[in-house]
């Protein structure tokens, strides 16, 4: 697996989703490296930062801080994509060939 330097290295944009936890990250001690690194990347735009409607709904439960840093970041620099049957698929195929990732 690539590390986020080596991609933005690279000088493809990438795209990449980015739940409410990763949100969050920017005020946790244990992910605050990693998580101000990615949005570095996004913020120089090597980077698209992807979003649903779900980390949306999640985040009305999420401290204030955390809801806050989400609607504070440029709308420029996320973008939200449409959850279908087909993104639904994709998540469970995803989960299905990486059980560790699974909630069940």
């Amino acid at each position: 697996m690539k590390k986020l330097n080596e991609i933005a290295s690279e000088g493809v944009k990438q795209q990449i989703y980015i739940d409410t936890s990763v949100w969050g990250g920017v005020f946790d001690k244990d992910f605050l490296f990693e998580t101000a690194l990615l949005f570095d990347l996004v913020k120089t735009m090597q980077m698209t930062c992807l979003y649903s409607e779900i980390t949306e709904t999640e985040l009305i439960k999420a401290p204030n801080r955390v809801r806050a840093f989400f609607e504070g970041f440029p709308q420029q620099l996320k973008k939200k994509v449409e959850i279908t049957s087909d993104t639904i698929k994709l998540a469970e195929t995803y989960v299905f060939e990486n059980p560790k990732y699974s909630f069940t």
